[in-house]
């Protein structure tokens, strides 16, 4: 119970770590930026006197946590909502670009990615106040492929929805959201 897991390399300079979350939390933790060749150690441990078995998965395909392994939502334009909160920015790293409008972070951002479509317009709505939905105090930006910002929006309060839109996109052209 309580994990602790770190990411350090062959000389024992930590490259990664992540805290416990809770008692029975799973953890993640990403890094990018290994160098490929490279021996790397993983350490775990807990909280003092929650000492127990655990169970250890690896992957070396980038996941949303950045930009590289970006979610595609191509399939969410003009079509209903996610729900029940199927995404999350819990065990995130803060990374690459923040929104300039963003009050602090990164913190625990993820990453999504779409094309632009011939209107050249998106509307990008983050729900946080429905059935299942527990990330608080959003933010949302909309970045080029360059990660230059062309959009962006704070938090209007803890559990409030955000939408952000944005006309002037170049049809055909990949697009990110943070």
């Amino acid at each position: 119970r309580n994990p602790f897991v770190a990411i350090f390399d062959a000389s024992l300079t930590q490259v990664a770590c992540q805290n416990y979350q809770g008692s029975a939390t799973d953890l993640s933790l990403s890094n990018l930026g290994l160098i490929p060749g490279n021996v790397y150690y993983i350490a775990v441990d807990n909280y003092s006197g929650y000492a127990g078995s655990f169970d250890l998965c690896l992957s070396d395909v980038p996941d949303y946590d950045y930009p590289i392994g970006a979610k595609d939502v191509n399939s969410l334009i003009n079509s209903s909502c996610t729900s029940g909160g199927i995404y999350t920015t819990q065990f995130a790293t803060p990374d690459d670009a923040k929104g300039t409008c963003w009050s602090n972070g990164p913190n625990n951002n993820r990453w999504f990615k779409f094309t632009a479509t011939s209107t050249g317009f998106i509307n990008v709505q983050v729900k946080v106040s429905g059935a299942g939905e527990t990330l608080r105090n959003p933010f949302v930006a909309i970045f080029d492929a360059g990660l230059t910002q062309v959009a962006c929006q704070n938090y209007q309060g803890s559990a409030t929805d955000l939408s952000l839109s944005n006309l002037g996109l170049i049809p055909g052209n990949v697009y990110y959201i943070a």
